[in-house]
């Protein structure tokens, strides 16, 4: 009955029905309720685990850590091996990507243990996406080839290979192969009717045709199939993403007006969904379309409201994680105790077998440990706690550095890529008026802009930034290697933000071809050899400094 009683509560968890408490509230009630303790209640942690490993992290591993924890008392190989892929999930959310990895193929030698082909090849599925992470995408090709070989029966786990190789090759710039993969993906999907894998993949195709095929009637063809499977499926969170992606393209042709009848839809399935992020991200693009149609007040106001979600999406994600945090210490808490009245028990157990001296002696010692014991563990926590405030605040003031410096980067960089269209609006104009008055306006926007990206307070503000995040770092760099010059230091710090050549030329005010013959010149200042990027040299030398 207990057991009928738990799967129940555990539903209504999963379907959204919990009302008058917060999730992490009725998680943490559930987590109470399910010992772990036989195939059932493991496969539900685990369940569990999957569903809120990407929005509680904190909670989601304490499941997996049951899980775990009770397979191997009942030697559950596959459920060992579903908490170790569920552990790489979490430690996906938090970027730990070597840990990631680690637990993705624990998961795999478990599940090859087994004999479950499909599950090993979900296994290498997800390592393949976790080489994908950190732009190992040769690596990331072969575990996802591993995975289709692997994968005989399971259609569904079969399609999402396919698409996570077409997007591989999409990341290679490999337009075909991926085009040619994601329509494997396509046809397996359309044959099992899976409603989401569909609206995924036809969203992928969207993207591709525009960038491969410079076709947007196509890349519109797309979308609106990928819209059909997410209407039908109720997705709203990934409807508003198409609906972006509409706007994007129509933005992207100049089409504005249609560009912000998507955008507008788009807010309007966010806010449906509850998803302020995505919401911020439609302002962000409708901004940039409104100031390419030359409405720059509009542009503003949106990038202002864009500005403003950020930051509540920001709040709102660190009030969850410090809710998230504060159930972890109870739960773990509870264990600890739970663990010490075990303890306890099996003491008198075995104590009631001696005489009554050795009782009472027993008793005594038994009562100075536990009084040992409580002011040992208490100061303990209390060492571990000033520890932990420590370090949060630490990662705090961290976070927030980096925070600040990408914001100023963006900023930085959206600037920059306003100036550039400002001058070629300005070149088009005095390639079409030839009156004298229009002319001489002209040449006062020009040095104007050219005096905005000349401006070298903006770099001062930028080296503060980023010397908040990486302190030393150009002092280093002067210190180490000879003739830099400031255009070496900038281009440099611009690298270690891992900025495209596009984006670097866009701040450096130059051709893309000139960031490359910079960045080649810079190579030889350093004295890097052919077979190291720069990215990994500055990285390194970062941190090794």
């Amino acid at each position: 009955m207990k057991r009928i009683i738990v799967l129940f509560f555990a539903t209504l968890i999963l379907t959204g029905f919990m009302h008058g408490q917060s999730k992490t509230d009725s998680l943490v009630l559930l987590y109470d309720q399910i010992s772990g303790s036989n195939r059932s209640e493991i496969d539900l942690l685990n369940e569990l685990t999957q569903k809120n490993a990407a929005s509680y992290p904190s909670i989601a591993e304490l499941f997996a850590r049951k899980a775990l924890n009770g397979s191997k008392k009942i030697n559950y190989a596959q459920g060992e091996a579903a908490a170790y892929l569920n552990f790489a999930a979490v430690f996906r959310t938090r970027s730990d990507l070597t840990k990631a990895l680690e637990n993705g193929f624990r998961a795999y030698r478990l599940f090859e243990q087994v004999g479950d082909s499909a599950q090993m090849a979900s296994a290498y599925n997800s390592i393949g996406t976790y080489f994908q992470d950190i732009h190992l995408m040769d690596s990331a090709l072969v575990y996802l080839r591993k995975a289709l070989i692997l994968n005989r029966a399971d259609a569904k786990i079969k399609a999402n290979t396919f698409n996570n190789i077409g997007a591989t090759y999409a990341y290679m710039d490999l337009y075909d192969s991926a085009e040619w993969y994601y329509h494997k993906a396509l046809d397996i999907r359309e044959e099992i009717k899976d409603l989401y894998g569909l609206g995924i993949t036809y969203g992928n195709l969207g993207v591709i045709a525009y960038q491969k095929d410079n076709d947007p009637e196509l890349a519109r063809f797309y979308y609106e199939k990928s819209l059909a499977m997410k209407r039908k499926n109720g997705d709203f969170f990934q409807m508003a993403y198409t609906y972006i992606n509409l706007g994007n393209l129509h933005r992207n042709i100049g089409k504005y007006i249609e560009a912000r009848k998507y955008y507008q839809t788009a807010i309007q399935y966010a806010d449906s969904a509850e998803a302020k992020g995505v919401k911020a991200s439609t302002y962000v693009r409708w901004a940039r379309s409104e100031r390419r149609a030359g409405n720059i007040e509009l542009a503003n106001e949106y990038d202002r409201l864009s500005s403003r979600l950020y930051i509540e999406v920001l709040e709102e994600r660190q009030k969850s994680e410090l809710e998230q945090l504060e159930a972890s210490y109870q739960l773990a808490k509870k264990e600890q105790e739970l663990m010490i009245n075990e303890q306890r028990i099996a003491l008198l157990e075995k104590d009631q077998k001696l005489l009554l001296i050795q009782l009472v002696a027993l008793i005594f010692i038994a009562a100075f440990l536990i009084v040992l014991f409580l002011w040992y563990r208490t100061k303990a926590r209390k060492n571990r706690e000033l520890q932990q405030a420590r370090q949060a605040k630490l990662e705090s003031e961290l976070n927030h550095k980096n925070n600040e410096l990408s914001t100023f980067t963006i900023n930085f960089i959206q600037k920059q890529e306003m100036m550039e269209e400002l001058t070629a609006i300005t070149r088009e104009l005095k390639s079409k008026d030839t009156s004298e008055i229009v002319k001489a306006k002209v040449r006062e926007l020009e040095r104007i802009i050219s005096a905005q990206q000349r401006n070298d307070k903006e770099w001062d503000n930028f080296r503060i930034y980023f010397e908040k995040v990486h302190t030393g770092f150009f002092q280093r760099l002067q210190a180490d290697f000879d003739g830099l010059t400031i255009t070496d230091l900038r281009l440099a710090a611009l690298i270690k933000l891992n900025l495209s050549i596009k984006e670097t030329a866009s701040v450096l005010g130059i051709a893309p071809g000139s960031v490359k013959t910079s960045r080649y010149r810079l190579r030889v200042k350093l004295g890097i050899d052919g077979d190291e990027s720069l990215l990994d040299f500055l990285s390194r030398y970062n941190n090794s400094n």
